[in-house]
């Protein structure tokens, strides 16, 4: 998962879905898929194909005027990958400085001390552990539609639900084997899994099975693959639904991650 923290001056993001974003001192972006992205001064998209610049670095401790600076890094991922609350995650989160609360600045400002300085890379790692976990705290807060997830991870009996459908998106569920699962009536885990989530087991599961598959397709998967994988027997079905959760054919996502 790569970051980056403006640390001073001013630039822009620019997405793979075309959406550009404008960014100031103090502002850190969190891009949980490694996502394809651009930081520029150029604040048109269409502008970047046409430019031939290349941006010089120097060290956080060179003085210049009228430059932006970035501290940069990323989260290793590794069995925790498939984690659902990471998966829950948007493609990307800025989080503004002028937005954010007491905890997130004063840890930001930590991270920036740390960075700046260049002491020991152990302490500039846990600062940035630390600033993960309180973001996902300070969008626990500010985006509510996060604590279902949260919730259903703690729950005795859906906990171990959630984490098989991530886990096994491509096995073909049923209401039943999910209720079985979770040792629960069907009518009775229909109904808890509603309340906690807040939408129907075979509605988390499509969308579940979606979000992944557009993450391989960005990785260069092909749609056959992906669909048989996701649990689709006809490609044609996964074309449509993948359309309908997200806009855009399975095509338009491979070249997205090209």
């Amino acid at each position: 998962m790569t970051f980056h923290l403006v640390f001073q001056g001013s630039c822009y993001l620019h997405l793979p879905n075309g959406s550009s974003h404008a960014l100031k001192q103090g502002d850190f972006v969190l891009l949980p898929t490694d996502c394809s992205h651009v930081l520029t001064d150029i604040a048109d998209a269409d502008e970047l194909v046409a430019t031939n610049e290349q941006f010089v670095a120097y060290p956080l401790s060179t003085l210049l005027t009228n430059s932006t600076g970035l501290v940069c890094g990323y989260f290793e991922l590794h069995n925790d990958k498939q984690h659902p609350l990471l998966q829950a995650l948007p493609e990307c989160i800025i989080c503004r400085r002028d937005e954010a609360d007491s905890a997130i600045k004063a840890t930001l400002d930590l991270l920036l001390v740390e960075a700046h300085a260049g002491r020991e890379i152990a302490i500039l790692e846990r600062c940035s552990e630390l600033f993960f976990v309180m973001l996902l705290r300070h969008m626990a807060t500010q985006n509510p539609e996060l604590l279902p997830m949260l919730n259903a991870l703690q729950h005795p009996r859906l906990g171990p639900v959630i984490w098989a459908l991530h886990s096994e998106p491509g096995r073909q569920w049923t209401v039943e084997s999910m209720a079985d699962l979770a040792c629960l009536s069907r009518s009775a885990f229909f109904d808890k899994f509603k309340e906690v989530i807040g939408e129907p087991p075979q509605s988390y599961l499509t969308r579940v099975r979606l979000q992944q598959a557009r993450q391989q397709l960005q990785s260069g998967e092909s749609v056959a693959s992906v669909a048989a994988g996701c649990g689709y027997h006809a490609e044609e079905a996964f074309a449509k639904a993948f359309k309908r959760q997200f806009g855009y054919g399975p095509g338009q996502a491979r070249k997205q991650g090209g």
